[in-house]
């Protein structure tokens, strides 16, 4: 439940702070070398090891750490706040950065491929943008909001390197039990465990077809009345 719980609130950040950005991105980054760099920039990290991006938490949220030392200069707080690291928060902290490109990617995608005429007919025919975005840009959008779920919630389920770096041993997740059972050779809870896993996945996978063929209908309809 503490895995579902913390999976489920990253998701649920990333998803509130990677539309906006991916909207920005696909429809209003002009400049494609702008366009270029970012992409460039949210695809560094796929080939840097998370273990090496995860440590330096440490060194930012520890007792002597940019932090606290901040605080402490500041008057904020009279002595180094502990809670920073290894604790659920760090936790929190260290797998917003690793998965906010799962979520960033499919949206822009979906978000590329809405067409400009659609926007501007929905504008020129007298809706606002806060009506626009709800009835135009979020239903076409929807496949890559889901995918991007998918791509986000999913891995989390079996995320171990960041609960046993920042976490201390005192946040244990559903990776961390099942990599402590292959170390202990209890395979029938690895792989029970496991189960769960594969189990959420289905079902979101699911999920992602309905939708998908939900949406299709709805792109369709927006399609007709283009032309």
């Amino acid at each position: 439940m503490r895995t579902v719980r913390i999976a489920a609130t990253i998701t649920v950040f990333e998803l509130v702070f990677a539309f906006p950005f991916a909207l920005w991105l696909a429809k209003y980054a002009r400049s494609p070398s702008l366009q270029a760099l970012t992409l460039a920039l949210l695809t560094v990290p796929f080939f840097l090891s998370i273990a090496a991006r995860t440590i330096v938490w440490r060194a930012v949220l520890g007792i002597d750490g940019p932090i606290n030392n901040a605080l402490l200069w500041l008057g904020v707080a009279d002595e180094p706040l502990r809670w920073l690291l290894f604790s659920e928060f760090a936790v929190h902290l260290g797998l917003i950065g690793p998965y906010f490109p799962t979520m960033v990617f499919p949206i822009v995608l979906a978000i590329t491929m809405i067409d400009d005429d659609l926007i501007a007919a929905s504008r020129d025919l007298g809706a606002g943008w806060g009506y626009t975005l709800g009835h135009v840009v979020v239903p076409l959008a929807l496949p890559g909001i889901v995918a991007g779920v998918v791509f986000t919630f999913v891995p989390m389920l079996g995320e171990d390197v960041v609960p046993a770096l920042l976490g201390g041993g005192h946040v244990t997740l559903l990776g961390n039990s099942v990599h402590s059972s292959l170390t202990a050779l209890n395979y029938a809870v690895a792989a029970a465990l496991s189960v769960l896993v594969l189990g959420a996945m289905a079902l979101l996978i699911a999920m992602f077809a309905l939708v998908m063929r939900r949406a299709g209908g709805v792109a369709g309809a927006f399609e007709a009345l283009r032309q």
